[in-house]
Formats: C-alpha cells, structure tokens, sequence
C-alpha cells in the first residue's frame, strides 16, 4: 500500500502547502496611499524597462 500512495502523496499536498499561507494572507494594512504609490512606481519603471531594453 505504501508503495501505490508514496509517489501521490507528495503531488497531493504540496499544492496544499504553497496555497495555504497565500490565503491565509491579510491585505489590509498593505493598502496605504503610500504603498500603492511606491507599487504604481515599480510597475512603471518596469514597464518603461521593457520597453526601453527593445
């Protein structure tokens, strides 16, 4: 028996285990004018980086 789950195990819970702590995740107090600015700002300069490099 152990010999037919031991390769489904790991294939099971391992997604599992990466989603877990993402929708355990509270967004909340990330969303300050402040933050979102500084993210806006990240975005453009990587999309500016993109197309600059081309």
């Amino acid at each position: 028996m152990i010999e037919v789950t031991a390769p489904v195990t790991p294939a099971g819970f391992l997604p599992l285990l990466v989603a877990w702590p993402g929708l355990d995740t509270r967004s909340g107090p990330l969303l300050t004018p402040a933050l979102l600015a500084l993210a806006a700002a990240c975005v453009a300069v990587a999309i500016a980086g993109k197309f600059g490099a081309c």
